[in-house]
């Protein structure tokens, strides 16, 4: 459980300062974006793969415990991401 919060704190600081850099260099905030969204994406269909197929199985292993740490950092990014944007719009 703490691994997890963890993960996602370090995902949320991993949003603030890519958000502060991607700020600084505004030549590459389009390429940026593009590849922040094309990661959380694809972590995002590996992981929903993955547990339809563990939820078949119900067997946990090292590799199901990897994916839950990336989906917990992939939410602290996503949540960072958006926390973010309302500092922005404010």
């Amino acid at each position: 459980m703490l691994l997890k919060i963890t993960c996602f704190f370090g995902g949320f600081l991993l949003a603030s300062i890519f958000d502060t850099t991607m700020g600084e260099f505004q030549d590459w905030s389009i390429l940026g974006a593009a590849l922040t969204v094309a990661s959380v994406e694809t972590a995002s269909k590996i992981y929903y793969s993955f547990i339809s197929r563990v939820q078949l199985l119900s067997s946990k292993t090292y590799y199901s415990e990897t994916l839950f740490l990336l989906n917990s950092f992939k939410l602290g990014l996503i949540y960072g991401l958006i926390v973010d944007a309302f500092k922005l719009g404010s």
